[in-house]
């Protein structure tokens, strides 16, 4: 082209830098909005910056940028958010004044894996946080957090695995975390006040700590869901299933119940027992020591305690949070009557009545309820089935239960007296388990009773098991009677499983209270036992010091709460504790016999049964039966027990309540 012909194309030119000229000499102004180049939405407060102009954008993401000359870079920046640089020529921004901009902010991203430190295998559900953002690892471990600001830590956390130290971001990509299994953190407390307890000893997996003065234990590379358990003494143990990487809490029930016994004049009662009962659960007992002291472990919880002691009221407490208890008993002293199962025949409900209305008027306070009779007879439906085989409960008596509930009501002592080897219901039954005479057949007793042999196993059995389902009808006492081999008929005809000499009648009677004490302590209940009357004074140097019945006081006595020996002066004989006419001599019969029966039953309190009838041509009346306790009394007898086999009391006898 020649020059003449390019003249007007340059003319064009100079035109156009004449006005570019003025255009970047010239303040422009130009309007723009903010968003987020993934999702479109408007991104408030973003500083955006043309030279040295800066603003910021508003809620709606827009701005308004002012006096702009030329063609200057223009930049925006937010957390979590790449910074955006640009000209606003290189934006295709020359045109009139007021031209709207658009800046995409582009999220910034972070990657990563999390992986298990040991096995290098992904971890999935990990929670992975960058500041307030978090996500979630796939199968693969793999997460992904858009939109991180730089400045904050990011971190990472799995189920049984420890949180991974933090990592400062700074803009990287990439950001894995290798996690370590998580210690499993034991911490042991005192259920009650929540108190750490140090020195436990915690087991799980088959490792074993102690605690630290925090009461914590901590354990690595456990599996999940083991089992562990924490142990102490004076404390019921706890177990729970624990997880790696959690802090698991065990709260430890204080069991051992530690404390004092005495009268309520402060005097300390030694071999007291105290007894904890719970539904469900092995009861646990003790017996206070010379200072009245005691500790009972294993205590279960919510227990009932009982604290029994002969010559004291029986105390029940339901048992709290107390690991230390003293108790102070009050005195008691049974004075009672006894109550045949002829009393409790339907029909005889207004003589029932009246022998319970006399306790209530006079200082009586104790009867005692004939359960099992000497035929073998029971005065209450059983539920054992031998028992019930036998047809062994009497269908005419009134609701034994019922009878417990009104002494209950009125505050009487109740005593059943049982029979046990003197059985002609159990022993025709089962001969196999009876006295035999000589030839095999069964051996009966002058009036044609069997008796059960002594030496017989399912004879005690059968005899215990009636004895614990009375002691749990609600009776105070259980009181048993012919504990012994049979004395009337033809002796020398009797034959038993086992040679029966002296030294083996004793241990049989001694052995069968030994076992029937062993029930009766873990139920709480007092046990006494009936024995002849000349076993307090005997000569025990005889040939048959043990009456040829197996009875020796002094033996016995430890086994028991309560000796009662029957002191009835119509079947002493003259000579008998060296007096001449027994059965005229009252109060002396009675005061000697007790004398020498506490002495051989120390310290096993003697409670004897007294005659309430008159017998072989010699009466007695108020007068008699005056003087048979109050020897009783002035010997030191812990209380009496009037013995008449009709029911029949008067008033006159006693001292008014």
């Amino acid at each position: 082209m020649s020059i003449k012909a390019s003249r007007p194309l340059l003319c064009v030119l100079a035109g156009l830098l004449a006005i570019g000229a003025i255009y970047l000499a010239w303040p422009h102004s130009f309007h723009g909005r903010v968003v987020d180049a993934e999702t479109g939405q408007a991104l408030p407060d973003v500083p955006v910056a043309v030279g040295a102009q800066k603003v910021k954008t508003d809620a709606q993401g827009n701005f308004v940028l002012q006096g702009i000359r030329g063609w200057p870079n223009l930049s925006a920046a937010a957390p979590g958010y790449t910074l955006t640089t640009g000209s606003l020529l290189a934006g295709g921004l020359l045109g009139e004044s007021g031209a709207t901009i658009t800046l995409k902010l582009e999220p910034i991203t972070v990657r990563g894996t999390v992986t298990d430190l040991e096995t290098h295998k992904p971890l999935a559900q990990a929670t992975v946080k960058a500041g307030g953002l978090e996500a979630q690892t796939d199968a693969q471990g793999h997460y992904m957090i858009k939109r991180v600001p730089e400045g904050i830590t990011i971190t990472a956390r799995a189920p049984y695995h420890a949180e991974a130290a933090p990592v400062a971001f700074k803009g990287q990509s990439i950001v894995d975390f290798a996690l370590a299994m998580g210690p499993t953190v034991v911490v042991v407390h005192n259920q009650y006040t929540n108190q750490p307890l140090a020195g436990a000893t915690v087991t799980a997996g088959g490792q074993t700590q102690q605690t630290d003065a925090q009461g914590q234990a901590s354990f690595d590379k456990l599996p999940p869901q083991t089992e562990v358990k924490a142990t102490l003494k004076d404390y019921a143990e706890a177990s729970a299933k624990a997880d790696p990487g959690t802090t698991t809490t065990l709260n430890l029930r204080p069991n051992t119940l530690r404390g004092t016994v005495s009268s309520a004049s402060g005097k300390p009662l030694a071999k007291a027992l105290v007894l904890a009962q719970a539904q469900g659960q092995d009861p646990q007992l003790t017996y206070t020591n010379d200072k009245g002291e005691y500790e009972l472990q294993n205590v279960p919880a919510n227990a009932t305690l009982i604290v029994r002691m002969a010559g004291y009221s029986r105390v029940e407490r339901q048992l709290g949070q107390e690991t230390g208890l003293d108790f102070k008993l009050e005195p008691f002293v049974s004075k009672g009557i006894y109550l045949s199962s002829g009393v409790l025949v339907k029909g005889q409900e207004p003589l029932l009545q009246q022998d319970l209305d006399l306790v209530d008027k006079t200082e009586l306070n104790t009867v005692v309820i004939e359960v099992k009779t000497d035929d073998g007879y029971l005065t209450f439906q059983p539920k054992l089935q031998l028992a019930r085989d036998l047809g062994a409960a009497m269908d005419n008596v009134v609701d034994l239960r019922q009878v417990l509930q009104e002494c209950k009501q009125r505050h009487i002592y109740t005593i059943a007296r049982m029979v046990m080897f003197k059985d002609n219901i159990l022993g025709r039954a089962h001969p196999e388990w009876a006295v035999k005479k000589n030839d095999g057949g069964l051996w009966l007793d002058s009036i044609g009773t069997a008796w059960m042999d002594p030496f017989q196993k399912p004879v005690w059995d059968y005899n215990v098991a009636l004895i614990n389902e009375v002691a749990d009808m609600g009776f105070d006492e259980i009181q048993l009677d012919y504990i012994r081999f049979p004395s009337d008929g033809d002796i020398m005809d009797t034959n038993y499983i086992k040679e029966c000499t002296r030294q083996n009648r004793v241990q049989a009677v001694v052995d069968f209270v030994k076992y029937v004490r062993q029930d009766l302590d873990k139920k709480g209940i007092f046990f006494s036992v009936d024995l002849f009357g000349l076993t307090t004074s005997v000569d025990l140097s005889l040939k048959f010091g043990d009456l040829g019945i197996g009875q020796q006081l002094a033996d016995v006595a430890p086994y028991v709460d309560y000796i009662s020996p029957m002191l009835y002066p119509s079947v002493y004989i003259p000579g008998n504790l060296g007096l001449s006419d027994p059965q005229n001599s009252p109060y002396d019969l009675v005061k000697i016999s007790v004398t020498d029966g506490i002495q051989r039953a120390a310290p096993t309190l003697l409670r004897p049964w007294l005659q309430y009838n008159s017998s072989g041509g010699v009466p007695y009346g108020p007068p008699q039966f005056r003087l048979e306790k109050q020897a009783a009394e002035d010997a030191g007898a812990t209380g009496w027990l009037f013995w008449n086999v009709w029911g029949s009391y008067d008033q006159e006898s006693f001292d008014p309540q």
